[in-house]
């Protein structure tokens, strides 16, 4: 049947009336024009970032009249002396383009930013409309100032107890695993360390899954996070860098003696799509690499 049923359908129409300026809730207030449409407030998830991560943004609109083109928003980094380091561009309100909006509607927009891989130090986020030409309706509007954090880079392959190459996707290599122990008890801890070299840019953060399963490949212990705890987003990657990555995966206190295998993998979080896996010769493994036995003790 797939993986969704439509089981009806609903008519959007205009709004009544339209929400007061307070109600969209927004931390910061702003009075910042760009022609026919005004930048009425902001909320900016976090001030402190390091690249990669990805920032959720908020802004507010207010139509003074009916645009009459349809406009996009840009939003862009820039250093203290207002050069550019990076942009991103969206419509202000998702499909809501701004040739239907009306004169006095208020609507909200949300945003999600990937932090550009810029140098460390405070950075300026600045709002602005563009028109269908791509050019600017009024002057840029600051909305934050962000402090990006400083990221350590290892460029050097470490001593790895079990090498294992393989590859996710197109720009992660997996180089290998360390193990403390190969034996547990139920109720025990697994202490696993991945070891990913990156071999390109990734514009989408997948987590991380970890599993120990049984004979029945059920799962008896499963840690599934971003890289390094959640420090270390994919899209923070650069080419030729190693990522050192922790896992502790708990044992069920029921769990059965016997064999279990380790799996792992890469997978987009919003969607669940797994990375396809090929071994050190290309051939494909399907969308997970399986590891070494742990043996589950009395």
């Amino acid at each position: 049947a797939g993986k969704s049923r439509i089981i009806g359908s609903l008519t959007v129409t205009r709004a009544t009336r339209p929400p007061a300026l307070a109600d969209l809730g927004l931390r910061q207030p702003l009075n910042a024009t760009f022609g026919p449409v005004a930048l009425v407030g902001a909320t900016v998830e976090a001030t402190a970032v390091q690249p990669g991560d990805r920032l959720p943004v908020a802004l507010g609109w207010q139509a003074l009249a009916a645009p009459a083109a349809d406009y996009t928003l840009r939003l862009a980094l820039v250093d203290v002396q207002g050069r550019l380091a990076s942009e991103a561009r969206f419509p202000p309100a998702g499909d809501y383009t701004t040739s239907r909006w009306q004169s006095g509607d208020v609507l909200l927009g949300r945003y999600d930013l990937l932090v550009a891989d810029v140098a460390p130090g405070e950075w300026q986020l600045q709002a602005a409309l563009l028109d269908a030409a791509g050019q600017p309706l009024g002057a840029p509007a600051t909305i934050a100032r962000l402090q990006v954090r400083a990221v350590e880079r290892r460029t050097t392959i470490p001593p790895i107890q079990h090498p294992l190459r393989a590859t996710l996707g197109d720009a992660v290599a997996f180089l290998g695993y360390d193990l403390t122990s190969d034996t547990v008890a139920p109720g025990g801890t697994v202490q696993l360390t991945l070891y990913w070299q990156a071999t390109g840019r990734m514009d989408k953060s997948y987590k991380v899954f970890t599993h120990l399963l049984d004979a029945n490949e059920r799962i008896a212990a499963q840690q599934d996070n971003v890289p390094m705890s959640g420090q270390r987003p994919t899209t923070g990657w650069v080419s030729g860098e190693i990522i050192v990555d922790h896992y502790t995966l708990v044992l069920k206190p029921d769990a059965a003696p016997g064999d279990y295998v380790l799996e792992i993998g890469l997978y987009e979080a919003i969607s669940g799509e797994r990375l396809p896996v090929r071994d050190a010769a290309g051939q494909p493994l399907g969308d997970r690499l399986l590891l070494g036995q742990v043996k589950v003790t009395k």
